[in-house]
This record gives C-alpha cells, sequence and structure tokens, in this order.
C-alpha cells in the first residue's frame, strides 16, 4: 500500500504546482542595493531570461532602462507599483504553475515602457490583454490595470512569460470574468497613461 500512495505523491509532484510570488513580496536575504543577488532570493518562484540566456541572477534595486542590465528587483517608493516590492525588466521573466479551477480571468498591474511592448503568453500562445483600469503608488506615480480572458486555461499546468521592457506587479487569477471598461473609464485611463508616460520619460 505505501509505495501506492509515494507514487501518486510523486505524480502531484510532476504534475505542477501553484503559481507562487505573484505580487513580489517573497523576497528574502536581499544584498545592498546596486548588488547582484541570485535569482532565487529576488524573485523566488520564477525564471528570467535576457533573449535566450537564462539569468541566475538580477539586479537589485537599479532601473535596467538606465544601466542595461535586464532584470531588476525594485524596492524604492519611486519604482514600487504596491506593496514592497516590483520587478523590472527588458527581458523575460517566466513560472509555470497550475492555473486553479474555475479562473476567468488574469489581471495585473504595468507601466509600460514609452515605445516599447509588453507580451503576455501561456505556453507559447499569446493572451490579448486590455487596460481596465488606472492606479497610483504611494508617491502618485501612476500605472495601468490590466486584464485578459483566461478562462480556457482553467485547471490546467501552464508556462506564464510576460515578455517586453516593463514593470510589473500584482498578478491576479480571478474567477471573474474580466471588466470590461467603460467609455468614461477609457478616457480617464488615458489621461493617466499620458502622465505616467511623461513621468517615467524624465525619471528613465
Amino acid at each position: 500500500m505505501l509505495p501506492c500512495v509515494v507514487v501518486l505523491l510523486m505524480a502531484g509532484i510532476v504534475r505542477g504546482a501553484s503559481f507562487y510570488n505573484l505580487d513580489f513580496e517573497s523576497a528574502n536575504n536581499l544584498p545592498a542595493p546596486y548588488s547582484f543577488v541570485s535569482i532565487s532570493n529576488a524573485l523566488p518562484g520564477w525564471l528570467a531570461y535576457a533573449g535566450t540566456n537564462q539569468l541566475s541572477e538580477v539586479k537589485y534595486q537599479v532601473n535596467p532602462t538606465t544601466t542595461g542590465y535586464p532584470v531588476t528587483l525594485v524596492g524604492s517608493n519611486k519604482d514600487v507599483l504596491s506593496g514592497n516590492f516590483s520587478v523590472i525588466f527588458t527581458g523575460t521573466i517566466a513560472q509555470t504553475g497550475d492555473i486553479p479551477t474555475g479562473t476567468e480571468s488574469i489581471t495585473f498591474q504595468a507601466v509600460i515602457f514609452p515605445s516599447e511592448s509588453l507580451t503576455l503568453s501561456f505556453d507559447g500562445q499569446n493572451v490579448p490583454y486590455f487596460a481596465i483600469g488606472a492606479g497610483t503608488n504611494s508617491l502618485g506615480n501612476s500605472y495601468t490595470i490590466y486584464g485578459a480572458n483566461i478562462s480556457a486555461l482553467a485547471g490546467q499546468t501552464e508556462t506564464m512569460d510576460f515578455l517586453g521592457s516593463a514593470v510589473l506587479d500584482d498578478i491576479q487569477f480571478s474567477a471573474q470574468p474580466v471588466p470590461e471598461p467603460s467609455g468614461l473609464a477609457l478616457l480617464a485611463l488615458s489621461g493617466g497613461v499620458l502622465i505616467c508616460v511623461r513621468r517615467c520619460a524624465g525619471k528613465c
């Protein structure tokens, strides 16, 4: 009987696990600012890539738009969108996990750098997303809230990739359909994005 139990447990481990650290708040054992830190400490649960090269370390507290380093964990109020940490990247971050049964949508906070783009994909298939709202961080800097319908992926084990140049935070799976923004909300959002672009252009 015991061998069967072991086999079942191993099968569960091989199948996958829940997505983890989607708000980037699980960083641990961080060095002094402007240092390299292992990705397992800076971004537990995630993999990071510069092109096709997998990174074993990321920078801590450095903006990659000014240094050229592809992935950075930031903890300063100026760059953090919410909580204590956000990730800034000009490459790819990825994680494999089980999308909860009953999931209808995914939402995330982001600032996409001017003249750049951000792609969301699951197992290599791009998922279209759109702006559904806006917010400000603790210093009043603006970010956009995006959402996408991923109901067809509910209950599956998938690799989630974010590819592009952006500040990213607070990724959430939801059992609610992604809300459709109203015309008035879109108008307000476009104004918020313009403010954000102007601020980013002056700081990056």
